[in-house]
């Protein structure tokens, strides 16, 4: 075939002119061939169908630009990771993934992702910089294997409304939110507390969230479990406490998968829900009535302080890709920040830019209801909490551990201890293998 060699900038020019100033100009150089090349991208559905056609959109644009073929699917969050797993344990994973935090550090670990120093690199440069919490889930040993896209911090969206008509302030602390869910619920219509306690990401998510409001966490540093704990046991008898006891939590609550709690507080069933913005995107498009009626709010304080989940999605490039300069055009191509704004603005706030510059856009600015959640990049911890996302925290939770956990104790009756026990039993075989004890 005939070859001939040029520079990323000159492949890209003409759309980066096209989306504004491109300020990602560290374009390495590549080979193209006469027949067009061909990559497969996974991304995430982003429960916005204005914001899922802005991806294939973007994506078609840079095809056009490059002379390559892209093919775009789009998964529901709730099963990317467990077909991201099929795929690579098969040996067919996607030239380039949307990967979920701290999966990232799995994928890089079993070397299945390449290294993007250079892209991350450019991306540190623009004015502020990015949020600190972005890197975390990307980064190792001062080497980038992943491209952070999103942040997705976990507010309780609540019902205003709600709160409004019984008289109630948003409450100061846990245990005041007891007590609020308690006067607005009405079940078995309405519950006050709409948690995820299934063995899906959403419930290890909720979960963590709730124990670490007790000081129950996970790792003490990235080598050290610490599940087994007063502060676990003493959040776990609060979650039974709330599920059992007040039964302000639902029922089915205990089986729900990623999407349980979303389709609770968007069909009214749930006062409260601890939850990426993905429902409030939903709602700008099919509810808005709703979304007028919603806030978004940091998780009330418990009695170890208060404590705020946060993740990062970040592009992964595979190391079976046969088109590596491909992907990383693509990759730059996305991320250059006046197109990526579009993007995440289209999502109708379904994440925090990773471009702290970005979130003084006025689409941010205009919006009151967002003003506490983008603080939470600054101060939110992500899974783990403790220590940086690693390949073991990342299997312990994709182990539903401590779904499991508190199933132990809410469905079976085990005394909270003995679950912290055994919890950490299992995630300390996982950890043991990873850091090849024992």
């Amino acid at each position: 075939m005939t070859e001939k060699t040029f520079t990323r900038r000159e492949v890209l020019k003409q759309g980066a002119v096209a989306a504004g100033t491109a300020t990602l100009s560290a374009w390495l150089p590549r080979k193209t061939w006469a027949a067009k090349p061909r990559i497969t991208v996974w991304t995430i559905g982003f429960f916005n169908p204005k914001a899922d056609e802005i991806v294939q959109q973007q994506f078609a644009e840079f095809a056009k630009q490059a002379n390559a073929e892209v093919n775009v699917v789009i998964v529901p969050g709730p099963q990317i990771t467990r077909k991201l797993q099929t795929a690579v344990e098969g040996g067919a994973p996607p030239d380039l993934s949307m990967i979920y935090d701290a999966d990232t550090q799995y994928y890089r670990s079993i070397g299945q992702l390449h290294e993007v120093t250079d892209i991350v690199g450019e991306m540190k440069k623009e004015p502020e910089g990015l949020f600190p919490p972005s890197l975390v889930a990307v980064e190792h040993e001062g080497k980038a294997f992943g491209v952070p896209l999103t942040l997705s911090p976990w507010p309780l969206h609540w019902r205003k409304d709600l709160l409004e008509q019984a008289g109630l302030d948003y409450p100061k602390d846990i245990f005041e939110f007891v007590e609020v869910c308690k006067k607005v619920q009405k079940p078995p219509y309405l519950y006050g507390a709409g948690f995820c306690l299934g063995r899906a990401l959403d419930g290890s998510d909720n979960i963590q969230n709730l124990l670490w409001l007790f000081g129950g966490w996970m790792t003490k540093d990235e080598q050290t479990l610490t599940i087994d704990s007063p502060g676990t046991i003493e959040g776990l008898k609060f979650i039974n406490k709330m599920y059992n006891e007040d039964k302000i939590i639902p029922p089915g609550a205990i089986g729900w998968d990623d999407s349980g709690n979303n389709k609770a507080y968007q069909s009214k069933q749930a006062a409260f829900i601890c939850n990426p913005t993905s429902v409030y995107s939903y709602l700008s498009i099919n509810d808005p009535d709703l979304m007028g009626k919603t806030g978004l709010s940091p998780i009330p304080p418990g009695p170890a302080g208060s404590y705020s989940l946060i993740d990062t999605w970040a592009y992964g490039a595979f190391t079976k890709t046969k088109e590596l300069n491909l992907v990383k055009d693509a990759i730059m191509w996305m991320m250059q920040p006046d197109r990526y704004a579009q993007l995440i603005e289209g999502a109708g706030g379904r994440a925090v830019p990773v471009y702290r510059r970005l979130t003084k856009d006025p689409f941010w600015q205009e919006r009151p209801v967002f003003n506490e959640f983008l603080k939470m990049p600054e101060y939110g911890f992500t899974v783990g909490a403790k220590s940086p996302p690693t390949p073991a925290t990342a299997e312990v939770v994709d182990s539903f551990i401590l779904s499991d956990m508190v199933q132990e104790v809410l469905v079976r009756g085990v005394d909270p201890a003995e679950a912290a026990k055994k919890a950490q039993e299992r995630a300390q075989a996982i950890f043991d293998r990873h850091y090849k004890r024992g």
